[in-house]
């Protein structure tokens, strides 16, 4: 490997380093890895709280590495193809006791049931931090404001998403999902 090749993979390295380090910054994240910062990940059954409420989730646990701020997110979801909008968490659902740390997606506009399906997720914007809620009816409540400024911010994306600047965005964008118009 030449000199200028060593010296592109070290500064790969520490640019993903720097963006890996503060996770939740996503505007920040993406310009430094030049796509969306983005998990895999199996579907699991949760305890269906979210359904009871009016929003059914897709669950996936984090693994190993995959460390996010704890929080409500803007997302997209990947599957088979298709890209999903999405308001989605990351915690411990505090409001309802100790739990272990997982991802939730709540789709927008589509009902799907995944259960044992491998998928992707997209982080595109953190909404807020986490909170306690007195009750799960205030949860409820700040979830749908939550969701009305997640369709804002993922129809502000669609329209002209930023990750189209990048090559690697552009393919990770165009390979067998809904194209990005350019």
């Amino acid at each position: 490997m030449g000199a200028a090749a060593a010296y592109l993979t070290v500064l790969t390295l520490l640019k993903y380093t720097v963006a890996r380090k503060r996770p939740g910054l996503f505007p920040t994240t993406m310009d430094r890895l030049g796509y969306w910062w983005r998990i895999k990940g199996e579907v699991v059954r949760g305890a269906g709280r979210g359904k009871g409420l009016g929003f059914p989730t897709i669950n996936l646990p984090l693994a190993k590495g995959q460390d996010v701020m704890h929080g409500i997110y803007a997302m997209r979801v990947l599957h088979e193809g298709n890209r999903y909008h999405a308001a989605g968490y990351v915690g411990t659902s505090p409001t309802f006791g100790p739990g272990r740390v997982m991802v939730e997606a709540y789709l927008l506009d589509v009902e799907r049931e995944l259960y044992g399906e491998a998928l992707e997720i997209e982080f595109i914007a953190m909404i807020r931090a986490d909170e306690t809620f007195a009750n799960p009816e205030a949860l409820a409540t700040q979830m749908r404001a939550d969701c009305q400024e997640v369709q804002a911010i993922l129809a502000r994306i669609e329209a002209d998403d930023p990750m189209r600047r990048f090559p690697l965005g552009r393919a990770l964008s165009g390979t067998g999902l809904s194209p990005l118009p350019c």
